[in-house]
């Protein structure tokens, strides 16, 4: 599917939970102490440019609804391949980390930088998220991590199978009060320009559900291609 016709379905769904009251609060962001929800992620992380024009955008969000979620800048993020779903409890050991990125090395090391553009906001039944436009590269990469982990009989359990490049960047904690005015907050911005930036780099990290609370296991920086000189 393409990720404009994921990005309509998503807003639809989400667009009639919020006019039918229907949105789907997270019960575990009243209470962050209790959630020991843990998993391993590889990860986009935001240029500085692309937050301060989500942050800018999202002023307005925070006056209409500021009882919701709203991710810190730091813990902007596009999810390339969630590698072990987050679970209450699971630890990350020093030895299936490492088992876990040498494979990760090997496949990136085959992929060059590729660009993804954000622009326009949706809504889903429980997150407002940014939408992302990736080039085919980052496609690639994710078919390749799966096969390269299967191959290794490495344990490969994502919530779902992701293709987007989205970036959420608040969820519903309460009900929401001004329904009307969000609705044409997001409608208003749903082409908004953030940026187009180039991937270089990607990091697996160790992480709760919301990349508050992260340890960083490795980065990884996609090689550049090199210009043969042409001799005379």
């Amino acid at each position: 599917m393409e990720q404009a016709s994921l990005y309509s379905e998503i807003a639809e769904r989400g667009t009639d939970c919020i006019r039918n009251s229907k949105e789907q609060i997270d019960p575990w962001l009243k209470h962050p102490e209790d959630d020991t929800r843990r998993g391993i992620a590889l990860l986009i992380r935001i240029p500085d440019e692309a937050k301060e024009q989500i942050l800018r955008m999202e002023q307005a969000l925070r006056k209409a609804e500021p009882d919701q979620y709203y991710y810190p800048a730091s813990d902007f993020h596009i999810t390339v391949l969630d590698i072990l779903a987050a679970k209450p409890g699971f630890p990350c050991t020093h030895a299936l980390a490492e088992s876990y990125g040498g494979v990760l090395a090997e496949v990136l090391s085959r992929f060059q930088p590729f660009s993804v553009s954000l622009r326009g906001i949706i809504p889903s039944e429980s997150a407002l998220l940014v939408k992302g436009y990736s080039e085919e590269t980052l496609a690639q990469i994710r078919r390749a991590l799966r096969n390269g982990l299967r191959s290794h009989h490495l344990a490969l359990d994502e919530r779902y199978e992701t293709v987007s490049s989205h970036i959420t960047f608040a969820r519903f904690m309460e009900q929401l009060q001004n329904r009307r005015e969000l609705l044409r907050i997001l409608e208003k911005n749903a082409e908004r320009g953030f940026g187009r930036f180039e991937v270089k780099s990607l990091q697996l990290v160790y992480h709760d559900w919301y990349d508050s609370r992260k340890t960083v296991l490795a980065e990884y920086s996609l090689q550049m291609l090199q210009k043969q000189k042409i001799m005379e």
